[in-house]
């Protein structure tokens, strides 16, 4: 009996390792050959699933990334027209050039005016895509 009580235990699945049986050390640690190779592929299979997931959330990132460059950053601004040409469809409020699309109305719009501009930012462009002139007195 103390022959069996000295047989060192695969501390993976808990059973007795006996001569002959494939094994490995690792430092003082002995294990099954077989227990290592089940825990090394359950293993991979966590790694390949971590993998996928993140290769997923990176396409949705790419995606999400491509949808903000094609519809631009949303911008806010508010001070004075300091150019305005209702041919070229361009503004200038304060120092910050706009391009005023087609659908958006130029109204009774001189320069001077305090107005608010919302819109995008498509690459170095600022679009506006709403003009409001301020009332006087606004703050």
């Amino acid at each position: 009996m103390p022959e069996a009580e000295s047989e060192p235990t695969c501390p993976l699945c808990s059973k007795p390792i006996r001569a002959g049986m494939g094994t490995a050390r690792v430092g003082s640690i002995v294990a099954h050959l077989r227990c290592l190779a089940r825990q090394t592929g359950l293993r991979s299979l966590e790694l390949e699933e971590r993998a996928a997931e993140l290769v997923r959330r990176a396409r949705r990132a790419t995606a999400e990334s491509a949808r903000l460059r094609t519809e631009g950053t949303p911008v806010a601004l508010t001070g004075r027209l300091t150019a305005f040409d209702a041919a070229t469809r361009r503004v200038k409020v304060g120092v910050i050039d706009l391009t005023v699309p087609d659908d958006v109305p130029l109204g009774d719009l001189r320069l001077g005016m305090s107005v608010i501009v919302t819109g995008r930012r498509v690459g170095e462009c600022l679009v506006a895509t709403a003009i409001t002139i301020r009332p006087p007195g606004w703050m």
